[in-house]
């Protein structure tokens, strides 16, 4: 047995892979880095992570006590990475279904029952909400921050002695709870990883994901820590302190080539920016990366969060070129003055000029590749004004529908760290099945989401600005309204088969070239199979003049599972048919447009016009969807819209996935233009 002090250390917060938004699982920072600070001090630990044992109760069990005998620990740490998932959509149903807070209870009443050691918590969730967790969990110590003090201090702590004297100790007097004045630390002066820690990593992923680029987020490396900025959502600064402790890069590469030479080919070098003042610390790090896949091969990769800067195109090739992923915080807005509100450290021109770098970065790096993007836009300083303004933004910089997904933060966490106070009818609490030791001092450790007063109070609720942003995600922000739209279902719907026969003979030609396919096709998305067996079909309805069998193809695919092909080659089919059908009712179609609002639109530029611009349009024509419905009625009744006139207007508002609701209005047109007759000025189009 080890002469050394035993610190056992556990982890009971990680988020595990399932279905929604969630990320792979990774093994615990606080592994190494508590490791690598406690053997200065001739302090040795051991760890486990039970996350991934939640559920399985004996397993978990079994595996701590026998730590706890083999091991005689003098003191036991829990890391508290985070409190919850940290996205309130995970959360939405009203269910916990990750609950670290409540599986560190569980097992700290465990060790209770096999040890007397003291408990300690720390980690960065623990840091967050410090009070609420010692209130709620009860433990012997918390550390706030950097735990080098408190090993430093090891033996006094074990002893109960001057313990006002440990930094960033929290410690009970009495029934009172003391919380030490915080110091910040300085980056491990030498190799955190060892081979004892690689074994470790080794069996917590086994091969099949440790080597796997689709299950493996990459190894961590501390590059620097403190941030010096203030920005309104962001508790970086008061966990890890405002002053940036930059790690000497000789160490920091030191690790990331142990692990190369281990066979890792993914790192996340953290920092809170790699990029907080100058680009020398980027172009420093690319540099050595650069030298690093010369030796080790190509296939490493590595990432940091970075703020928007300007890169001459030079610079962003060696970035580009040493393995650089990008991984850019969310933005909040488009709006100077929200920017401003929220005390970011960039302008709306950096950032406009940033995601142009970063877009087309991810070209070179991925080109046909899926495109993402997040966008924090539930942040308490937007409204309908700012939101609208980052709209036409993006539109004008062609990215509305550029991207093929785009998640919007809708809520912003509430942490005990910022000290601020919330209107009640805007926190969204979700509190898990276990309420025993829930009060109002510990009830925000628990998932609490602060919705947007603005917001809420506009759109009429939590539930109704949840819709909003499901709404702008997939049809104003990404194309997947576009892209999944089922042009198939549309025309079985809209008329039979002998009648689209005759609205096509009647003006229309089966003609189309490659420029046509990329203007109804996402082909990063839509297997391109069925574009080309699409394509083949329409060849075939073209010689036949649309000929019943060939027609029914597309009318009457086989629905079966093992038929899903002719399915996806049918919706296909379906869209060149409608592209073909309204060029040739041009005229009539053009007329539409133009008795809705729409000057100087063709039917065929339809396709590639933004959905906002066509929502703009018809708010600043209409403004509501029953003044709409109350004009296409009348059209109807007058006999202006027969044929494929009236299916060329129901495909516009399938097709851009057409809300018109009145509350919506604010974040399209500014409140002034006119609810009725033409629309104030020509909204931007991009065709």
């Amino acid at each position: 047995m080890s002469l050394q002090p035993s610190f056992l250390l556990f982890n009971a917060s990680n988020l595990l892979p399932g279905p929604g938004p969630s990320v792979p699982l990774v093994y615990p920072y606080a592994f190494v880095q508590v490791r690598e600070i406690a053997d200065r001090y001739g302090i040795s630990v051991k760890s486990l992570d039970v996350s991934v044992l939640e559920g399985a109760d004996l397993t978990w069990q079994r595996l701590v006590k026998t730590l706890v005998v083999e091991n005689e620990p003098v003191a036991i740490g829990i890391t508290i990475r985070q409190v919850d998932s940290l996205n309130v959509f995970d959360s939405l149903d009203g269910k916990v279904r990750f609950d670290p807070i409540g599986f560190t209870k569980r097992l700290m009443k465990f060790l209770r029952a096999q040890t007397a050691a003291p408990i300690i918590l720390g980690g960065f969730g623990f840091t967050a909400m410090a009070q609420q967790l010692f209130t709620f969990l009860r433990p012997d110590y918390g550390v706030c921050g950097d735990p080098d003090g408190f090993f430093a201090a090891f033996p006094h702590v074990l002893e109960g002695r001057d313990l006002s004297r440990v930094p960033n100790l929290v410690h009970w007097s009495g029934d009172k709870i003391i919380t030490n004045p915080r110091q910040h630390y300085a980056p491990a002066s030498r190799p955190e990883y060892t081979t004892a820690i690689f074994e470790d990593i080794q069996r917590f992923y086994g091969a099949h994901r440790l080597y796997s680029p689709q299950q493996f987020m990459g190894l961590p490396v501390e590059l620097s820590r403190g941030c010096p900025y203030a920005c309104s959502f962001c508790i970086e600064p008061l966990v890890k302190g405002r002053q940036e402790r930059v790690r000497d890069l000789d160490v920091v590469m030191e690790d990331v080539e142990f692990l190369a030479r281990q066979g890792i080919a993914k790192f996340w070098l953290i920092c809170s920016e790699i990029n907080l003042h100058k680009s020398d610390l980027i172009l420093n790090v690319a540099e050595r990366m650069s030298r690093l896949r010369e030796k080790y091969g190509t296939h490493l990769t590595w990432n940091a969060y970075l703020l928007p800067r300007e890169y001459s195109r030079e610079e962003i090739m060696t970035v580009v070129n040493s393995g650089f992923l990008g991984a850019g915080n969310d933005y909040v807005s488009m709006d100077p003055a929200t920017m401003k509100a929220s005390r970011l450290p960039y302008n709306h021109k950096q950032s406009m000029r940033w995601l142009e770098t970063y877009n087309m970065a991810g070209a070179m790096l991925s080109p046909g590749g899926i495109r993402d993007w997040s966008i924090f836009l539930g942040h308490e300083g937007n409204g309908p004004g700012s939101i609208r303004t980052t709209l036409e933004t993006l539109l004008r910089m062609n990215l509305l529908e550029y991207y093929d997904k785009v998640l919007t933060i809708n809520a912003t966490r509430v942490f005990d760290i910022h000290q601020r106070e919330y209107e009640e009818q805007y926190l969204y609490r979700v509190l898990p099945d276990d309420k025993d030791g829930i009060g109002p001092l510990n009830i925000n450790a628990f998932p609490t989401y602060y919705y947007n007063k603005s917001l809420v109070d506009a759109l009429g609720g939590i539930d109704k600005v949840e819709a909003f942003f499901r709404f702008l995600q997939c049809t104003i922000l990404s194309n997947q309204t576009k892209t999944r739209f089922d042009a198939g279902r549309f025309l079985r719907e809209a008329l039979s088969a002998s009648e689209f026969r005759s609205l096509f003979l009647e003006h229309c030609s089966l003609s189309l070239d490659e420029a046509d396919l990329d203007l109804i096709f996402n082909r990063r998305v839509v297997d391109p199979r069925a574009i080309e067996a699409a394509r083949e079909l329409c060849e075939q309805l073209s010689r036949s003049r649309l000929a019943d069998l060939t027609l029914r193809q597309v009318w009457r695919p086989s629905f079966a599972e093992h038929d899903r092909f002719q399915v996806e080659t049918a919706r296909a089919a379906s869209r060149i048919l409608l592209l073909c059908l309204f060029s040739g009712w041009q005229e009539q179609c053009t007329r539409v447009l133009e008795e809705i609002g729409f000057k100087g639109l063709t039917a065929k530029a339809l396709w590639t016009t933004p959905s906002f611009v066509v929502h703009q349009t018809l708010f600043q024509r209409f403004g509501s969807q029953a003044t709409l419905e109350e004009f296409q009625t009348e059209q109807v009744r007058l006999g202006a819209w027969e044929g494929t006139p009236f299916l060329f207007y129901r495909f516009l508002l399938a097709f851009n996935g057409i809300v018109l609701k009145p509350e919506y209005r604010p974040f399209f047109v500014h409140p002034d233009a006119c609810e009725s007759g033409d629309p104030q000025g020509e909204p931007a189009m991009r065709f």
